[in-house]
């Protein structure tokens, strides 16, 4: 698994237009609620005449979109829940290994252009009004297991490593360790 890197290796790409998720796991790939036309589009890219996976919103809000990573056994690994408007790179049933990128999501560059772009969300910070999109923070350090989806968003129990005594955020993405007073998300994107 150690692999000796040289001098002048690329180890990493940065693309500041695009965020991505690449995997943590070595596996097989299993697309888990990615139907065509329902969740996702295929997108005929002109320049490079390549078909891309693009995740829509779906009508049907018990989809949630994700990859999961499986071993020879069938035994899931690891899952990726995959945001709308991202570009799936690989395919169903395809092998991977441990840092391959499986979505590219685009980075939302229009509304940064100019400085009245973030005008909106500073008056929002100086009035003493409630943000349209107010952060959630957990209250309590601890490991989080996913609810069943419900009403288009996902619902997440921060369970404490000391009492054992769970919290109820609804949410819909996050990382799978928390510590005490970290935002989970800006945003929900339903």
């Amino acid at each position: 698994m150690d692999k000796k890197i040289n001098k002048n290796d690329v180890i990493f790409d940065w693309d500041p237009y695009n965020s991505t998720i690449i995997t943590e796991k070595a596996g097989t790939l299993r697309y888990r609620d990615l139907v065509p036309s329902v969740t996702y589009r295929e997108e005929n890219d002109e320049q490079t005449g390549h078909i891309t996976k693009v995740v829509i919103e779906s009508r049907d809000r018990s989809k949630m979109p994700s990859i999961e990573i499986v071993d020879d056994k069938g035994n899931i690994l690891h899952t990726y829940i995959i945001p709308i408007r991202a570009q799936i790179s690989v395919d169903h049933d395809e092998r991977v290994s441990v840092g391959t990128r499986l979505v590219k999501i685009p980075r939302d560059l229009g509304r940064m252009r100019d400085i009245t772009g973030g005008l909106p969300r500073v008056t929002e910070l100086f009035e003493a009004r409630a943000p349209q999109n107010p952060a959630v923070v957990s209250d309590i350090d601890g490991t989080i297991t996913f609810k069943q989806a419900k009403r288009g968003q996902r619902g997440i129990v921060v369970t404490s490593l000391i009492v054992k005594q769970p919290l109820n955020i609804l949410f819909l993405q996050v990382s799978m360790y928390l510590f005490k007073k970290v935002i989970l998300f800006v945003r929900v994107i339903v």
